[in-house]
C-alpha cells in the first residue's frame, strides 16, 4: 500500500500514490496498479503511432480494448500490450455514440492523441457490436449502497449493478445529484461533479474524500449482487 510523503508536516501524494491508496492497489515502477476485473471481455486490438513516450510512443503501440457486454456508458478500457510490459492507458467513455471522450491514466495527454484513441476505440466497439459481443443498454438494477456524511452533509451512494461507477446524491440540498465517481475497479477512480455543485466538490481535498467514500461503498457492496 502506498504511503504519503510529508512536506512541512503535511501529507503530499503523487497522483499515482493517491490512486493506489484509494483503490487498495500498489505502485509498480511509479504506476498505480488496481484490481483485475473479470467482468470485462476483450473486444479487439489496434495500433497507433505518434503517442507520447509515456504511452510507449512515438513508435507503433499495440493496444488491447476491453468492454463489458452491456454498458449504457459505452466504456472501452485500453491496455498497451507492446512495446514493453502491459500497461493500463485509460478508457474511452461513450464509444458507442457522439461525444466520446478519453480518460487517460497518463497526465497531460495531447488533444490529438485523445482524439485518435477515441476514434479507434469507437471503431473497435462498433465492430464488437456488429458481432453481438457488446451492446449499449442499461445494466439491470440500481442499488442504494450507503448513506454517508461528507463535510457534514448526508449523501446517498448508489451503484448500478454490473458497473464500476457510484452516483452520489445529497439528502438535504437541491439539486440532489452531486456527481458520479467512475473507474472504481481500475487504476484511476475519477469524480465527475455536476456543474451546479462543481465549486463545492472541487474544494481542496474534497475530491479525494468523495472518491474515497465512493470507493469504500463500492468495495463493501453485497457479494450476492456482484457479477
Amino acid at each position: 500500500m502506498a504511503e504519503p510523503r510529508r512536506t512541512n508536516g503535511h501529507e503530499r501524494w503523487s497522483d499515482a500514490e493517491r490512486i493506489a491508496h484509494l483503490t487498495g492497489g500498489n505502485l509498480v515502477d511509479g504506476n498505480a496498479i488496481g484490481f483485475a476485473t473479470p467482468q470485462r471481455t476483450g473486444i479487439g486490438h489496434f495500433s497507433l503511432r505518434g503517442l507520447p513516450k509515456a504511452m510507449g510512443g512515438p513508435r507503433t503501440v499495440t493496444i488491447a480494448a476491453a468492454a463489458r457486454p452491456l454498458s449504457d456508458a459505452g466504456i472501452v478500457w485500453l491496455t498497451r500490450t507492446s512495446p514493453g510490459p502491459r500497461r493500463a492507458l485509460g478508457y474511452v467513455m461513450w464509444a458507442h455514440a457522439p461525444g466520446a471522450h478519453c480518460h487517460s491514466y497518463v497526465p497531460d495527454l495531447p488533444a490529438e492523441a485523445q482524439a485518435a484513441l477515441c476514434e479507434r476505440a469507437a471503431a473497435v466497439w462498433a465492430a464488437a457490436a456488429r458481432r453481438g459481443t457488446v451492446s449499449a443498454g442499461r445494466a439491470p438494477g440500481l442499488v442504494r449502497l450507503e448513506l454517508t456524511l461528507i463535510e457534514g452533509l448526508r449523501v446517498d451512494l448508489t451503484w448500478e449493478t454490473g458497473g464500476d461507477a457510484i452516483a452520489l446524491a445529497f439528502r438535504d440540498l437541491k439539486p440532489e445529484h452531486l456527481g458520479t465517481v467512475t473507474g472504481l475497479d481500475g487504476a484511476a477512480p475519477r469524480l465527475y461533479p455536476t456543474p451546479t455543485h462543481m465549486d463545492w466538490a472541487t474544494e481542496p481535498g474534497r475530491p479525494e474524500r468523495i472518491v474515497e467514500a465512493a470507493y469504500g461503498a463500492y468495495r463493501r457492496r453485497p457479494e450476492e449482487l456482484r457479477d
